[in-house]
């Protein structure tokens, strides 16, 4: 999702304080106004948000999963609905001491809160912002007597150095109800964190976007696909003991993966067309047990591609060959394989020697 066109409406923020000692919760400073700011301080926050929200790396769509009366998201919603600033200002409180409860030990510093209500997009969707800023120090520059003196802060916050803030937004849909109780199906949940990574390993800080926001990974067809080649060619690995049947197998996988002309991956039709008969129920519980899906889902190779350009053989004297994937049927033969010897033949001549 690209965020453009953001508006800034509402803004406030709230002082939630770390644990203390003992591990007692300190109730968070309440602010009782909105915040102002200039015109160039709301510039750099909105280029902020649109920065994180643009970083496909640290960024992730997600699940609404908590949507009960007590969840951030209802909260949100009522706020992203609600025209009085008295209201806002209100549910504000709310989500400061959802944020206080949720950072449950002295591992979490203090920080603030800063909850905004905005639209954003070409149909000025609305937009809920939940933002958690956490301190950090650093200097300013200032001219005394001719000469540059710094000055130290320890407590600068929203500073470019986007590792210190974690961001949750709420976005509608088009036509969606605006009656209370608010339907997931009818929001978009955003979430930047600078420990989530592209390759969906969710290291992502669970308290903010589990317990605070309510929101779980709903996995990419990206990431889908490289668990269901990755968990493929594990089970091909395990269940083929002769070489020749393993690796007509892996071969078997490449062409699904990469010859085949069908947009889709399906478990049960690789099962169908590939996996030995008294195999097939073992491979499928194998990946439905690991979150592959049993339904259909789009093939996308973005996680792998680099992958099914060559193909390699490792031995366990630790030889290893590798050849383009495309060829590697053609340019390579297992002649004769034993128990601790293989014969192959390879197309071409020696060229060079690293």
């Amino acid at each position: 999702m690209q965020i453009k066109n953001l508006k800034i409406e509402k803004l406030i923020i709230h002082q939630i304080f770390q644990r203390t000692d003992k591990g007692d919760i300190q109730p968070p400073y309440i602010s009782k106004k909105l915040t102002s700011l200039d015109k160039e301080g709301m510039e750099q926050f909105v280029s902020r948000i649109i920065e994180a929200c643009g970083d496909n790396t640290h960024s992730a769509e997600m699940d609404i999963d908590k949507e009960d009366d007590s969840s951030a998201f209802q909260k949100s919603i009522s706020l992203l609905f609600s025209s009085s600033s008295r209201e806002f200002i209100s549910g504000s409180e709310f989500l400061a001491n959802k944020l206080t409860d949720a950072q449950s030990s002295r591992k979490y510093t203090g920080c603030i809160l800063v909850v905004f209500k905005g639209t954003v997009g070409k149909e000025n969707n609305g937009l809920i912002g939940l933002l958690k800023a956490e301190p950090q120090g650093g200097f300013t520059k200032k001219e005394e007597d001719n000469a540059i003196v710094l000055e130290y802060f320890k407590d600068l916050v929203l500073t470019p150095a986007n590792k210190f803030y974690k961001l949750g937004l709420f976005i509608e849909k088009k036509n969606i109800s605006k009656t209370s109780p608010y339907q997931k199906k009818d929001f978009v949940s955003l979430v930047y964190d600078h420990k989530l990574t592209a390759k969906e390993t969710r290291l992502g800080a669970r308290y903010f976007y589990e317990t605070f926001l309510g929101c779980q990974f709903s996995p990419s067809d990206r990431k889908l696909t490289q668990d269901f080649y990755e968990s493929t060619k594990s089970f091909i690995n395990d269940n083929y003991i002769d070489d020749e049947e393993r690796l007509d197998m892996l071969n078997s996988l490449y062409t699904y993966m990469k010859v085949d002309q069908s947009s889709v991956i399906s478990i049960s039709d690789f099962s169908k067309r590939y996996i030995e008969e008294d195999l097939k129920d073992v491979y499928l519980q194998k990946l439905i047990s690991e979150k592959i899906p049993a339904r259909s889902f789009n093939k996308d190779l973005s996680y792998i591609s680099s992958k099914l350009k060559r193909r390699s053989m490792r031995f366990n004297t630790k030889v290893s060959i590798s050849a383009p994937a495309d060829k590697f049927d053609s340019l390579i033969q297992i002649e004769k394989s034993e128990e601790n010897e293989t014969t192959l033949k390879i197309q071409g001549k020696i060229e060079a020697i690293k």
